[in-house]
């Protein structure tokens, strides 16, 4: 890694923030509605979409998503999604000039503006299916949006993930149950750390009232936006 990827003054100041307001935290409460999501969380948040998209899921004949269709359930109502592989991308934790089955690198977009446009298959089962072969899945690629991340925070009623105990969505349904770990909830013009508290919804339903950061972030294994706004997610008190 880059000495400037690390970002390590900023991470320092952030971190020094979260230990003085987790002293005062309080228990995440019962809650509904907006959440934000920061980069280091997206890896693991859009996991079912990368597995549904794989030649693999296809082949098994397991749920996944079908090509030329939108990755959402329901209606569209923010910004498409924008997912791909990039075995290029440099100094990228999964970079290579080919992966382990000698597969030359190459970038793959896979979701285009919100549907599933190619599968991404590892060398045995583009033979087994007669697909184009990608190679492995990579590092992680999201597109960015068109609000500014400070804006999307800009108002009250906004639960802020700044990480999860766990975050580990169903690879097949998108189901998700993870307990929050540290996180802030917006009332009004307070702005309240909290912990704790089991974040429910599912992944497929979210994206589709989505809204991606202008900002981008390279964060060692992807390059994602800085911060995502999804609808639809539960908290239960703890």
């Amino acid at each position: 890694r880059r000495v400037q990827d690390l970002e390590i003054a900023s991470w320092v100041t952030e971190l020094a923030a979260y230990a003085r307001d987790a002293a005062r935290a309080e228990p995440g409460p019962t809650w509904e509605g907006t959440v934000i999501l920061p980069a280091g969380t997206l890896g693991a948040f859009f996991r079912p979409v990368v597995e549904g998209a794989s030649a693999e899921h296809f082949y098994r004949e397991d749920p996944s998503l079908d090509l030329d269709q939108p990755v959402c359930r329901g209606e569209l109502r923010g910004e498409p999604l924008r997912l791909g592989t990039d075995p290029t991308l440099p100094y990228g934790r999964f970079s290579n000039r080919c992966d382990p089955d000698g597969v030359a690198a190459k970038a793959v977009t896979l979701v285009e503006d919100g549907v599933l446009r190619r599968r991404w298959a590892a060398q045995r089962f583009g033979h087994y299916l007669g697909i184009p072969i990608t190679g492995r899945f990579a590092n992680l690629v999201v597109g960015t949006g068109t609000r500014y991340e400070r804006d999307m925070r800009d108002e009250a009623g906004i639960l802020e993930v700044i990480n999860f105990s766990w975050l580990n969505p169903n690879p097949v349904t998108g189901d998700i149950a993870s307990e929050v770990r540290f996180g802030y909830l917006s009332k009004g013009m307070a702005r309240i750390p909290i912990r704790g508290g089991l974040l429910t919804g599912n992944v497929y339903q979210a994206i589709a009232n989505c809204q991606f950061s202008r900002e981008e972030k390279f964060t060692g294994n992807a390059r994602v936006p800085a911060a995502i706004r999804v609808e639809g997610l539960r908290l239960a008190g703890s």
